[in-house]
């Protein structure tokens, strides 16, 4: 999927809201006129899209129900349980569930 097409998608669904500033800049990147913006509202918009994409791809594998709140909700969640377990597979691997073990005396064998 292009940029544009994702710009016209994002725009036309109900289940996701834009401020004012974002939705102008994504209609006028519509029309034609890249230069609409700051830098930092572009940024801004360049990360509601990946968020949008993020929510789509929730949205088609989980179908959560519920009122726009809600669903908004139930992808947050699921959006911070994704970060918890990456934080806990990171910290696994720099250091496993149980603290190390010091030996005061070197293992010696016979």
């Amino acid at each position: 999927m292009n940029r544009y097409s994702i710009l016209q998608q994002l725009l036309s669904d109900p289940d996701w809201p834009m401020d004012s500033d974002l939705s102008g800049l994504a209609r006028s990147l519509l029309h034609g006129n890249p230069h609409a913006a700051p830098c930092d509202l572009q940024e801004r918009l360049d990360g509601e899209v990946q968020d949008y994409l993020d929510f789509c791809r929730f949205r088609e594998h989980e179908k959560p129900r519920g009122t726009l709140a809600e669903r908004h909700a139930a992808w947050e969640t699921a959006c911070l349980a994704e970060a918890c377990a990456i934080i806990q597979r990171q910290s696994l691997r720099n250091g496993g569930y149980a603290p190390p073990r010091l030996f005061v005396e070197p293992f010696r064998v016979g």
